[in-house]
């Protein structure tokens, strides 16, 4: 009896092990497909790295300073990297799809993403940008929000992956030293550029009503956001905001959120 039990605790824990090697061989090969993917990308990426944000720029200064002084170029000019920027986003929306809106990228984070959109908030959560089957899904905006940013709250998703890629790193804002080290990341669509100039973290209900608006109330949207951050400084006046957000933990109901200033550039 006790020759029978043995072997069928053998066989369980063989049996387990072959099922766990099993889903750790899919997880490597959809980490791996993520991967290359994003290496693709990097052809039609703008070129982001010709700049530098310069975290010491007077954002409280008028729209045509901050535009003069907000990017240092090496060795394009703005209006070349206008032009690159406007290039790189038509190419992709023509050659790959025509749901690319942009360009999200964050420095210190690898958050450096095409940005695409869709007829609801379902579809890119597992798609990539070819449509096929991801399960990181890609960067997206919620399809309520104007596609041209009009709207005073944008709203950006992106799963938090355990390899950390997509939307992981906006983690990293939760400490209060990184938060204050990094205060500037960069959006690019096909006809303007914006600094995001992040401004609060907060962790909210997946359902949160007020965060999860871009129709909403600015006002309210602010002192809502100040009540419940862990941390906020008051962003500058004037300008629209972009909700970054991503999951705690699989299964929580909770989000992960860096809100940020979207400060136009050119």
């Amino acid at each position: 009896m006790r020759k029978i039990v043995r072997r069928i605790i053998i066989v369980a824990l063989l049996a387990a092990i072959g099922i766990s090697g099993y889903e750790l061989s899919i997880i490597s090969a959809q980490y791996l497909s993520e991967a290359q993917v994003k290496e693709e990308m990097q052809r039609f990426r703008p070129p982001l790295d010709v700049y530098d944000l310069d975290p010491e720029t007077d954002l409280t200064s008028s729209t045509e300073d901050v535009k003069a002084s907000a990017l240092y170029l090496h060795p394009f000019d703005v209006e070349q990297f206008a032009r690159k920027s406007r290039e790189a986003i038509r190419n992709m929306q023509t050659l790959i799809n025509e749901d690319v809106l942009g360009w999200l990228y964050i420095p210190n984070t690898r958050i450096d993403y095409p940005l695409l959109v869709s007829g609801d908030n379902s579809y890119y959560l597992h798609k990539d940008i070819y449509h096929n089957d991801a399960s990181a899904g890609s960067i997206f905006m919620d399809y309520r929000c104007d596609p041209a940013l009009k709207s005073f709250n944008t709203i950006m998703y992106g799963h938090n992956m355990k390899n950390g890629s997509m939307f992981t790193d906006l983690r990293a804002f939760a400490d209060p030293w990184f938060f204050a080290t990094n205060p500037s990341g960069v959006l690019i669509l096909k006809d303007v550029a914006y600094r995001l100039q992040p401004f609060a973290y907060l962790i909210v209900s997946a359902e949160d009503e007020v965060i999860y608006n871009p129709q909403g109330n600015k006002e309210r949207f602010l002192a809502y956001a100040a009540s419940v951050a862990s941390i906020y400084k008051d962003p500058l006046p004037g300008y629209n905001i972009v909700t970054l957000s991503t999951c705690t933990a699989a299964g929580s109901g909770f989000r992960i959120v860096v809100l940020a200033s979207l400060i136009p550039l050119y």
